[in-house]
């Protein structure tokens, strides 16, 4: 199910919009975990207390 989705943002380009992304299944979690919204903040250099 990742490939299909990470396949997705890559062939409509959202890849190239994007700083930094996460998915779910590439990832190993689900929806909500807070983890989840960090592993793209943090290429940005930024953190979620920061409000990122």
């Amino acid at each position: 199910m990742a490939n299909n989705r990470l396949g997705k943002i890559q062939q409509t380009g959202l890849a190239e919009a994007m700083d930094a992304y996460a998915l779910t299944g590439a990832e190993g979690m689900r929806k909500r975990e807070v983890r989840l919204f960090e592993i793209p903040a943090e290429p940005c250099g930024v953190t979620l207390v920061e409000g990122g």
